[in-house]
């Protein structure tokens, strides 16, 4: 595979920055299962918990949007030195830190860990097929956090606990930056055009907000996966399994959205994807208590649409902007729009009513889908209004 300018990528060097990306993003799965280790042994309480988490969240998001002032010209220094700060990151958290200097220690890892998820963004605006890598890529995240998740919580915490499995994360993102030593020294420009100067402009920034109001719904939903499992009859057991098993359909979803890719526009795709979930939305909310096998199905459309729509979100953003700066910073919304639903789901869930959830969820990608038809008709209207001047 080529770049679309100047640099020549080897499929190798692609592979490795879809790895290195896919570890950096690691954390926002295992979470869950680490701090709550880390609750469990009294070293933070639940809220502090769920501050830590979203704080780091947030930082990988703010990561990879700052990181675009990174020099291109030292792009392999600037991933193996990010990898560097990760590793220290995991390396530092089990030591008996206070909790201020915990959070610091996670806010800093969350950033670094944002410079690397930009690093495989630019590797990917510069292949052949975008669009389709794009897709490769969120179906990778996927299955790396089942395998990783998988391998803590059958073979590392039983024995190791908490400590064991950051320990664990810090050696597998030490091996990805090692490889990272095979990524270019240094990448040009996605295009000649590219090269000039850059101005924002609403169609430039509207992909960045449908992917982050996109993103935004399904983590409100994602958060609260497992209560509105049991507010629809479910066992804790069952949903649990459940949450497994949309992780499979997740895998399923992002194939079927690579492979897609190349026959169906972005915008249509992303719609497309916008009305699954606002239908998913609709029956996880509104089903009869003891539905089990209803909401399961609605569950597992929720989870295929998911990872299915990013390779549309990504093409939305090269389409509005050939030079690919705005796919570089589609990262950043996405991570951002993920933090950002189970914040607004928090605020408006009253008392036990955990299906509002659901309601944010349908809310956010409604708000998405009129975000994407209103980037369609600007780019009719545009053309027209040239031919009339």
């Amino acid at each position: 595979m080529r770049d679309r300018y100047n640099t020549r990528l080897m499929l190798h060097q692609i592979a490795t920055s879809l790895l290195i990306g896919g570890m950096a993003l690691l954390i926002t799965g295992i979470q869950p299962i680490l701090f709550g280790a880390m609750v469990n042994e009294k070293r933070m309480t639940l809220d502090v918990m769920g501050l830590v988490i979203m704080a780091e969240i947030v930082a990988l998001g703010v990561g990879a949007g700052l990181a675009v002032k990174l020099p291109l010209e030292r792009f392999r220094r600037v991933v193996l030195a990010a990898g560097g700060l990760v590793v220290v990151g995991n390396v530092l958290t089990v030591l008996p830190l206070s909790l201020v200097l915990l959070f610091l220690v996670r806010i800093g890892t969350g950033l670094a860990e944002g410079v690397l998820v930009w690093s495989t963004a630019c590797i990917i605006v510069r292949t052949t097929f975008p669009a389709r890598n794009s897709g490769i890529f969120s179906v990778a995240q996927v299955l790396i956090q089942a395998v990783f998740a998988s391998v803590l919580t059958s073979l590392v915490m039983p024995g190791y606990s908490w400590r064991g499995g950051f320990l664990l994360l810090a050696a597998a993102v030490l091996v990805c930056s090692m490889l990272g030593a095979v990524l270019p020294k240094r990448l040009g420009a996605v295009s000649e055009a590219s090269a000039g100067p850059f101005a924002w402009d609403v169609a430039r920034f509207l992909p960045l907000m449908i992917a982050f109001l996109q993103q935004a719904g399904f983590g409100a939903a994602w958060a609260y996966f497992e209560p509105l499992g049991q507010d629809a009859g479910m066992s804790s057991l069952q949903a649990d399994a459940l949450i497994s098993t949309v992780l499979c359909v997740e895998v399923v979803g992002g194939l079927a959205g690579t492979l897609m890719s190349r026959r169906l526009a972005p915008a249509p795709g992303v719609l497309l994807a916008a009305a699954a979930t606002i239908v998913s939305a609709i029956g996880m909310g509104m089903v009869s208590r003891g539905s089990i096998v209803e909401f399961s199905a609605f569950a597992m459309v929720y989870g295929f649409f998911w990872p299915f729509v990013m390779p549309y979100q990504f093409g939305l953003a090269l389409k509005s902007d050939p030079s690919g700066k705005v796919a570089t910073l589609l990262p950043a919304a996405q991570v951002l729009g993920v933090a950002f639903g189970p914040l607004v789901a928090a605020l408006t869930i009253d008392g036990g009513h955990v299906r509002t959830a659901a309601t944010v969820c349908l809310v956010l990608t409604a708000c998405s889908a009129v975000a994407c038809v209103v980037s369609m008709c600007g780019s009719v209207w545009k053309p027209l209004q040239r031919a009339a001047n």
